[in-house]
């Protein structure tokens, strides 16, 4: 009842005064409490308290199913040493004999640990295997979870995803009186929408999960839940947001001593202060990420936090240091797999190759990256990143096509200010030379206004020098721009938003996000209002 209710350390201790009373001849009753009463701590947070329990069972059980049950849970819970832990799985595999459920889970357990050392195609075969095991054991809350994660590492393995099997787990989901320390399918859906770009539907799926973590105490999968959330946040432009997420995940990660987690909280908290230009507290946190995985074995978070010193080298404009940092992490990104949080790397390291000169090292690996993964983030990165090399090679009615073209792809996205405010920057740049002066200050003051709502300092440094190398007359503070006074005045005019994006030939984004500009600038609030300056300063 304690566990149903959402206190499992509550539940634990029922448990270990249960095992005090427990008969001395009922030795397996005291065993399968003690077990539980480690998963419920493991649960709550405890994890060395848990494991200690596992321990004591293990070192005096025979082989057989029923320590392979205590070794599952060892394994699952270690974060010190994932190959030992791996192996203690491999081991509790061997011994689990013709057990259905406890096979699904080890499968699943082997599953996320594959997938931290590194090696995505042994991960994605791990989480196949759980599914038929989890159907002979009729156990819904296993089929939900083997479901959702073989959808996930598949699509992260760059295959096909069977929308109707996810569709599957999130209805079984939702009938679970309880998930416990299995990923719920939502944060499954979640990660798949995230990684398409959908980020607003991707958050309403985490949010969904962070409430059925925290309605049933479950501490690890609230932190993991937490990482994701703070990624969207920075993501849509709201570095500060995503910034107490991070260190809220963090806190309790760090609680409850789990290695793997630590570095992967330290990454998101790293990947905030970035967005907002707090280069030494970005660096100390990725500093902290990389000794971490190091000491735990953590292979894909070594990768993410090495990688964010080198985004901001990048975001700096130092091109050579970005490069020497991100180059090396390339060959390593295929092996973990297409993730959220690292689908940005190799299309930085492009662009780092291109500030260096290295415009056939940077081609290559574009073609590599367009050939590995088309999925909608990574084609408006790849657009841009086409569209500056062909700018780079004096290609410059090419490279408004690509950078135009990624403009467009960007639109049918979640808005991720950063990355459109940087593509901006690199079209302003291109107008720039094509000696379009008035379409690269409007371009690039479109940059500046876009990285300056996302809190994005580093970028609208760059931005903003950029700006300075056009030539002529710049808009004054407050003062409108041509395009801007365009839109102005076919909304004064009556105009719906998407009569005037059919008039100009834009998106209905890019008038709202103009409107916003105007708003701003002109201190106004409402249509009418802005009908009626116009008026008067006529």
């Amino acid at each position: 009842m304690a566990e149903l209710r959402g206190a499992p350390a509550t539940a634990a201790e029922l448990l270990e005064l249960a095992v005090s009373v427990t008969p001395g001849d009922a030795a397996d009753d005291a065993r399968r409490r003690r077990v539980s009463a480690g998963r419920l701590l493991a649960l709550a947070g405890e994890t060395r308290a848990a494991q200690a329990i596992w321990n004591d069972l293990a070192a005096g059980m025979p082989p057989g199913p029923k320590r392979a049950e205590v070794l599952a849970h060892l394994g699952w819970n270690s974060e010190d040493d994932f190959d030992a832990a791996t192996r203690l799985l491999e081991q509790a595999l061997a011994e689990a004999g013709d057990a259905p459920a406890l096979c699904a889970n080890i499968h699943l357990f082997l599953s996320d640990k594959w997938a931290a050392i590194g090696d995505i195609e042994r991960s994605a075969a791990e989480s196949h295997l759980a599914i038929p095991h989890a159907k002979r054991a009729g156990d819904p809350l296993l089929l939900a979870s083997a479901l959702a994660q073989d959808c996930y590492w598949s699509w992260a393995s760059g295959r096909e995803v069977d929308p109707r099997q996810l569709d599957r787990a999130l209805a079984l989901e939702h009938d679970l009186e309880s998930v416990g320390n299995l990923a719920p399918p939502s944060e499954a859906l979640g990660l798949c929408l995230m990684g398409t770009g959908r980020l607003d539907e991707a958050r309403a799926a985490f949010d969904r999960a962070l409430g059925r973590a925290e309605a049933e105490g479950v501490e690890y999968v609230r932190a993991d839940v937490l990482l994701r959330l703070s990624g969207i946040a920075t993501r849509t432009g709201d570095p500060r947001r995503g910034a107490e997420l991070a260190q809220a995940g963090l806190e309790i990660a760090e609680r409850v001593d789990r290695g793997q987690l630590t570095s992967a909280l330290l990454l998101g908290c790293g990947f905030a202060a970035l967005g907002l230009g707090q280069a030494g507290e970005a660096r100390e946190f990725a500093r902290r990420g990389i000794e971490l995985s190091r000491t735990v074995g953590d292979r894909v978070y070594l990768l993410g936090n090495e990688a964010i010193l080198g985004l901001l080298d990048l975001a700096l404009g130092d091109f050579a240091a970005a490069a020497a940092r991100l180059r090396p992490l390339t060959d390593q990104l295929w092996g973990v797999g297409r993730r959220p949080s690292f689908q940005g790397i190799a299309t930085d390291t492009v662009e780092a190759l291109i500030g260096t000169g290295e415009l056939g090292e940077a081609a290559s690996l574009l073609a590599e990256v367009g050939s590995r993964y088309t999925d909608p983030v990574t084609a408006a990165a790849t657009a841009r990143c086409r569209g500056l090399l062909a700018a780079a090679r004096g290609s410059l009615d090419d490279a408004v096509v690509e950078l135009t073209r990624a403009l467009e792809q960007q639109d049918r996205m979640t808005p991720q200010p950063v990355e459109r405010g940087r593509t901006l920057m690199a079209l302003g740049g291109v107008w720039r030379r094509l000696k379009q002066r008035r379409a690269a200050r409007e371009t690039l003051g479109e940059a500046i206004a876009t990285l300056e709502g996302a809190d994005a300092a580093p970028w609208v440094a760059r931005a903003r020098s950029e700006l300075g190398r056009v030539s002529g007359r710049v808009p004054r503070p407050g003062e409108l721009s041509a395009t801007e006074l365009q839109v102005a005045e076919l909304i004064a005019q009556g105009m719906s938003n998407r009569a005037a994006a059919a008039e100009l030939f834009v998106t209905v984004r890019t008038i709202e996000s103009t409107l916003t500009k105007i708003y701003s600038k002109l201190g106004l609030q409402s249509r009418t209002q802005l009908a009626s300056h116009l008026r008067n300063r006529g």
